[in-house]
């Protein structure tokens, strides 16, 4: 497991870029730069586009402080390993791993679902990184 305090060293953006990498997400130029004649401040920024052929524009893309973002990276990481997900966010809640023998009742359930679209990142992001592992 990817240990919980370098997470936290990391930096929203920086998190917000190893996130969508480690999901797949291929970065890129931004769509608008070939051919529309006008120049606005995102274009710089460029996107990720994401498996599904959409794309998120990377100026806007800050699943460290917005819900909807935060709950799309939390989505995706549950149906790739859900389990192991709320292990990571158990970590991230409390600061130390869930005890093999421990079962979650309901102050446990209520505080996870309290987490912040930091923390579910945080939790997301190390998830992910396991699993990817894995694969290799």
């Amino acid at each position: 497991m990817k240990d919980i305090e370098d997470v936290k060293q990391i930096n929203d953006n920086d998190l917000a870029d190893k996130i969508a990498e480690a999901m797949g997400w291929e970065f890129d130029d931004h769509p608008a730069i070939s051919g529309t004649g006008q120049w606005m401040a995102e274009y710089d920024y460029g996107v990720y586009y994401k498996e599904d052929g959409t794309f998120q524009e990377r100026l806007y893309w800050e699943p460290c402080n917005d819900w909807d973002q935060a709950r799309e990276v939390q989505a995706k990481v549950i149906e790739v390993d859900g389990v192991e997900y709320v292990n990571n966010l158990y970590s991230v809640r409390y600061g130390f791993k869930r005890p093999d023998d421990h079962r979650l009742d309901e102050l446990n359930v209520t505080h996870l679902l309290q987490a912040t679209p930091r923390q579910i990142s945080e939790a997301a992001y190390i998830t992910i990184q396991e699993v990817n592992r894995e694969k290799i």
